[in-house]
Parts: structure tokens; C-alpha cells; sequence
């Protein structure tokens, strides 16, 4: 369990998401302020989020409506996967990405955005992130 911690401490180099152009939702419980709260309430380990970065297309949709087999709706999900990069309160770095959903309540009306990761946090050496 240890090797494979150190190994990925051994990260060189932030993914190339990183250097890309945020994208800025048009709904407000997906700010980058409500996103950065969100990913805090969540990592209880987070001292300081230092780049949040949207992908995808985050216009006019934006959420993704899934529903079953006879058209309820289940869950929405948001249109753009977030790459969070933070420093944790062990010093390290790590890096994540996710993407927002809201399970559907019923009567047209969601829950509260939730978190969905695409992998846990992966911990990078402070002096491999280099920030633009």
C-alpha cells in the first residue's frame, strides 16, 4: 500500500486540463465560488483550492437530463467535468476531477448538487505544479 502511495506522489506534472480555458456556468449553484464550497464540504483535507478549471461546453445547457426506461427523471448531471487543483492540509497538492449532479426529488424540483469524482485525489509535489 505504501509503493503504490509513494507512486503516486510521483506525479511530474499536472494534467494539461490545467492549462486550458475555464468555462463559466450559467447557473448560479455551479459558480466557481458554490463549486469550490462544494468540493471543501466534501475533502475534509483542503487548506486552499488554487485552480479550479470547467471543461465542456457550458452554454445554454447546461445540464444533462437522465431518465428512465418510462421518461422520470432520475438525476441531471452538469454539462462540464471540474478540475480542481488544491493544496491539503498535509502540505501536498493533489488534483481531482468531477462532475456536479443533482438527484431528481420529484414534482420537477432536484436536490442539492453532489459531487461525482472520476478518480480519488492524486497527490503531487508542490515544486511539479507549475501554475499559469
Amino acid at each position: 500500500m505504501k509503493i503504490a502511495e509513494t507512486n503516486r506522489a510521483n506525479i511530474r506534472s499536472l494534467p494539461k486540463e490545467f492549462s486550458k480555458k475555464s468555462t463559466s456556468y450559467k447557473d448560479s449553484i455551479l459558480s466557481d465560488a458554490a463549486l469550490k464550497s462544494l468540493y471543501t464540504k466534501r475533502y475534509k483535507n483542503v487548506k486552499k483550492i488554487l485552480k479550479l478549471v470547467n471543461i465542456g461546453t457550458g452554454g445554454s445547457t447546461v445540464w444533462w437530463i437522465y431518465k428512465d426506461n418510462i421518461g422520470i427523471p432520475l438525476y441531471k448531471d452538469s454539462d462540464c467535468a471540474t478540475w480542481v487543483l488544491y493544496q491539503g492540509t498535509d502540505g501536498w497538492y493533489y488534483f481531482n476531477r468531477y462532475i456536479t449532479r443533482c438527484n431528481y426529488a420529484g414534482g420537477g424540483k432536484y436536490y442539492g448538487p453532489v459531487i461525482m469524482e472520476s478518480f480519488p485525489p492524486v497527490k503531487i509535489l508542490p515544486k511539479n505544479v507549475k501554475l499559469k
